[in-house]
C-alpha cells in the first residue's frame, strides 16, 4: 500500500505541474507589453509554419506594426498587424486560445480573397474576431474571384516616374498564375550620379467591383528600405527601417504598353 499511495502521489505531482505550466504559457500571451514576444514563442511557430506551409511568409511579414492585443473570453489572444503604410493592402490577424486552437488570416495585394487557416476541425464558420476584423476591408471577402482564361489586367504594361532626382520605369510582369499583373519591375535612374537600381515588387490595387482593380500604389523593398510610388499623388516616397521618411518628392508619370 506504501508502494501504491507513493505512486498516486508521484501522479499527482505530475499532474498538478503540467497544469501549472499551462496556464503560465497562457498567461504570456493573453496580454504581453510587447506584442512582437507573441511570435518569440518557438511552439507556437512549429505550429503556424505547420498549418501555414508555404504562406507563412506571406502571414508572419505583414507584422511591421502591431495592433493592440485582445482578450478573448476563454483567456485567448486576438492580435493582428500589418505593413507599414499598407493597413488596407497588408494586413494579417491571428487568434490562438488555451485549448491550442489557432485561428489565422492574411491578405496581400496578390491575392483577391482573404485567406483563412485553422488548426481546428471543426472549425468550418469564420471565427468571430477574425471576422470582424476583415470588415474593415471593401469589395474583399474570404472567396474566391474567378478569372476567365483570356483575362487581363487594364494598366499599362510600363509606367515611367519622372521627378527632379529620379527617372523610374515600372513593368508589370504577368503570367497565367498572376492574372491581376501584381508582380513588378522598378528600374531606377539617380539623375545626379546616374547611380541604377533594379528591384522586383508588388502592384498595390484598390478594391473595387471589377474583376481586376486599378493599380494605386507600388511598394519595393531593398535591404529594409521600402520605396512606395503612388499613382494618384503622382509621388515616390522612401522609408528606411525605423519609419523614418527620407524622400517625399512629387513626380509626373507617363505610360506605354509596349
Amino acid at each position: 500500500m506504501k508502494g501504491l499511495a507513493k505512486i498516486t502521489i508521484l501522479i499527482l505531482y505530475f499532474l498538478l505541474s503540467f497544469n501549472a505550466s499551462s496556464v503560465g504559457e497562457v498567461r504570456q500571451f493573453s496580454l504581453p507589453d510587447n506584442p512582437e514576444l507573441i511570435f518569440k514563442d518557438k511552439e507556437l511557430n512549429r505550429k503556424l509554419k505547420i498549418l501555414l506551409g508555404g504562406c507563412y511568409s506571406d502571414f508572419i511579414n505583414n507584422f511591421e506594426i502591431y495592433g493592440e492585443p485582445k482578450l478573448t473570453p476563454s483567456g485567448g489572444f486576438f492580435i493582428e498587424g500589418w505593413m507599414q503604410d499598407l493597413r488596407m493592402e497588408n494586413a494579417s490577424a491571428m487568434v490562438v486560445e488555451p485549448n491550442g486552437g489557432i485561428y489565422v488570416a492574411w491578405l496581400i495585394p496578390e491575392n483577391e480573397k482573404i485567406e483563412y487557416r485553422t488548426n481546428v476541425k471543426s472549425g468550418r464558420a469564420i471565427n468571430s474576431y477574425i471576422k470582424d476584423w476583415a470588415e474593415r476591408f471593401s469589395n474583399v471577402s474570404f472567396d474566391e474571384k474567378k478569372y476567365t482564361s483570356n483575362q487581363i489586367s487594364e494598366e499599362p504594361l510600363v509606367r515611367h516616374f519622372d521627378s527632379q532626382k529620379f527617372t523610374i520605369n515600372l513593368t508589370l510582369i504577368c503570367s497565367e498564375e498572376d492574372s491581376g499583373c501584381n508582380s513588378v519591375l522598378y528600374e531606377g535612374k539617380r539623375r545626379s550620379d546616374g547611380a541604377t537600381l533594379m528591384l522586383k515588387g508588388k502592384a498595390i490595387r484598390s478594391r473595387c467591383e471589377k474583376d481586376i482593380c486599378p493599380v494605386n500604389s507600388y511598394r519595393f523593398v531593398n535591404n529594409g528600405t521600402v520605396y512606395l510610388l503612388d499613382t494618384h499623388l503622382s509621388s515616390l516616397m522612401v522609408i528606411d527601417k525605423k519609419g523614418i521618411v527620407l524622400l517625399d518628392e512629387k513626380g509626373s508619370w507617363s505610360y506605354s504598353n509596349k
